[in-house]
């Protein structure tokens, strides 16, 4: 369920409240995967946030219901990752777009396919030769280093669960 700061939060404004539970009724008719504790993290936090920014509440933000569980179906297929889907989101409640046309007229969604990764994983690994021979002497948290490296070279788009498999696969055989 959710936390009690995530209750207090949602009930303590009339606007979110029902936000909220337009959201909950179409995930359930949707029988999507996502949860109602996902969608009150989203609200409460990055929606919340990016909402003060602007001069929008939830009784009159440009994003619907509908639309943020479009956007939070696109990160719960592995289309984009979380930090895309908050860029995403904060465009959303500027522009009135929908995730669907922001993510394709970016091309921000996430590079899955091994063959383009792994030329960003060979360059990353022979630029840092000193953090590979720690990795293939034990210390395999060393691999983190790297993601990251991959992460910021792919600009984000990389999947995170991916790139660390395809590193150890690549130093450890």
């Amino acid at each position: 369920g959710l936390s009690d700061f995530e209750v207090k939060v949602i009930i303590g404004d009339m606007d979110m409240n029902t936000y909220f539970e337009k959201a909950n009724a179409l995930l359930v008719a949707a029988k999507l995967s996502l949860t109602a504790k996902e969608i009150a993290k989203w609200i409460v936090g990055d929606f919340n946030s990016f909402l003060k920014e602007t001069s929008d509440d939830f009784g009159n933000t440009k994003v619907s219901p509908e639309e943020l569980l479009s956007l939070l179906s696109l990160k719960e297929q592995g289309k984009i990752s979380g930090k895309i889907a908050k860029d995403v989101l904060k465009q959303m409640i500027e522009t009135g777009k929908t995730a669907q046309s922001i993510v394709a007229a970016s091309g921000a969604t996430q590079i899955s396919d091994e063959g383009a990764l792994q030329t960003i994983v060979d360059d990353v690994l022979a630029a840092n030769q000193a953090v590979v021979e720690k990795i293939k002497n034990g210390k395999t948290a060393a691999a983190g280093f790297l993601m990251g490296q991959v992460m910021k070279e792919s600009k984000g788009r990389a999947k995170p669960d991916v790139v660390k498999a395809m590193i150890l696969k690549s130093i450890l055989g």
